[in-house]
C-alpha cells in the first residue's frame, strides 16, 4: 500500500521500518504492539484528511530530519491506544549546565511497563574493505556511526544513571526506568559491496541504499528517471504524479557536474520507475565526491 501523501508515508516509515541494530537495547517489538488493521485505518483516514498530523508538524517546525522524526513519533505514540506519553524532550540540568535531554518516557498502559526511549534517525555510507561502526560514514564525512553509538550507549541511555535525572524521574515516580533506543535509518553500500558480510551488531533487514563516487556516474542506469532529493525528503520513499519534476540520465549529469564544481558535499538520488503512469521509488543512493571519506569542504 502506498499513501499519496509524504507526510503520512514520512509517518508510516517512522513506525513500521527495521531498526538499524538489532541488541539488548533495542525497543521491544511488544512494548508497541498494536493491531496492524487499527494502524492501518488510522494511517488511511490521515492519507484522507492530513490536516491534523501538518499542524502538529508544522507547530513544532525544525530544519533537522531528526527533530521531524521525533515529532511523527509523538504524534503516534499520542495517538496508539495502549501507550502513554509521559515525558517528551526532556532536559536534565546540572544548575544551569544542561547534562542531556530524554527523548520519551513512556508507558504501557496494560503492562505497567515504563521506558526511557532514546531515537535517531541516521543515514550513513559504508566506506569500502572495512566493517566495523567507525567505516559507516555520512556523506560530507564529518561523522561516523560509531561515534553515534558510543555515544548513544555511553551518555544518552546512561543519563536515567545521573543524580540531577534519578532525582526528576523520582518526582515524577517512574523510577528506576529501563532505557531503550530505537534507531532507523538507511545505510548505504558501494555496488561492489552489495553482498558484502556486514558488522554482527545490524539488524539483517535495515534498509539498505547504494552510493558511489562522483566518478562513477556514468555507471547509473539509461533507462530510469531521477530526481535530486534534500534532506528533509529523505524519511520516505518517493513517488510521483507525473514526471515534470524528474530528470533523465543526461539532465541528472549536468545538474551533479554543477554541483560538484562548486561543493563536495555528497547528493542523495533517488531512482524511478514507471508504474502505470505513476513514478515510484525503484532505488536510492548518495552520488559521494571523489575525495569521500576525508573532511569536506
Amino acid at each position: 500500500m502506498f499513501y499519496k501523501n509524504k507526510i503520512i508515508r514520512d509517518l508510516e516509515q517512522s513506525i513500521k521500518s527495521e531498526f538499524i541494530l538489532k541488541d539488548d537495547l533495542c525497543l521491544p517489538n511488544s512494548f508497541l504492539e498494536i493491531d496492524n488493521s487499527v494502524l492501518d485505518a488510522w494511517l488511511l483516514r490521515l492519507d484522507k484528511d492530513p490536516k491534523e498530523l501538518i499542524t502538529f508538524t508544522e507547530k513544532r517546525y525544525s530544519y533537522r530530519l531528526g527533530r521531524y522524526f521525533e515529532n511523527l513519533l509523538l504524534f503516534y505514540f499520542n495517538f496508539h491506544p495502549n501507550i502513554e506519553v509521559i515525558e517528551f524532550g526532556k532536559q536534565i540540568f546540572s544548575g544551569k549546565r544542561t547534562i542531556g535531554e530524554m527523548d520519551f518516557i513512556l508507558k504501557n498502559i496494560s503492562t505497567g511497563q515504563i521506558v526511557h526511549l532514546e531515537t535517531a534517525l541516521k543515514y550513513f555510507a559504508k566506506e569500502k574493505d572495512r566493517t566495523n561502526f567507525h567505516s559507516y560514514i555520512c556523506p560530507n564525512g564529518s561523522r561516523t556511526f560509531g561515534e553515534k553509538i558510543d555515544k548513544i550507549f555511553s551518555k544518552q541511555l546512561k543519563i536515567t544513571e545521573t543524580p540531577e535525572a534519578m532525582e526528576f524521574l523520582k518526582s515524577i515516580d517512574v523510577y528506576p526506568v529501563k532505557s531503550f533506543h530505537f534507531i532507523k535509518g538507511t545505510l548505504f553500500y558501494h555496488p561492489d559491496e552489495a553482498d558484502a558480510v556486514i558488522n554482527e551488531r545490524l539488524n539483517p533487514l535495515h534498509l539498505k541504499g547504494w552510493w558511489i563516487y562522483y566518478k562513477e556516474i556514468e555507471s547509473l542506469s539509461n533507462n530510469s528517471k531521477y530526481k535530486l532529493v534534500h534532506k528533509l525528503k529523505w524519511l520516505s520513499p518517493e513517488i510521483e504524479i507525473n514526471d515534470d519534476k524528474l530528470l533523465s540520465k543526461t539532465q541528472l549529469l549536468v545538474e551533479l557536474n554543477q554541483h560538484f564544481e562548486i561543493i563536495s558535499q555528497g547528493q542523495m538520488i533517488v531512482e524511478y520507475y514507471d508504474n502505470n503512469g505513476v513514478w515510484m521509488e525503484k532505488s536510492r543512493g548518495f552520488v559521494l565526491d571523489n575525495g569521500w571519506p576525508k573532511k569536506l569542504k
